[in-house]
């Protein structure tokens, strides 16, 4: 199994956004959803 390893978000990326959403993890995974709009 090959897994890809992404950079945490940060505050400095997400200045341009506005957060939306944010799933958590529900079970023994290590991954967080966010959802993000670009402000105008």
């Amino acid at each position: 199994m090959r897994a890809i390893l992404y950079t945490p978000v940060t505050e400095d990326v997400l200045k341009w956004f506005k957060m939306e959403n944010m799933v958590l993890p529900t079970d023994k995974v290590n991954n967080t959803s966010l959802i993000i709009k670009k402000e105008v």
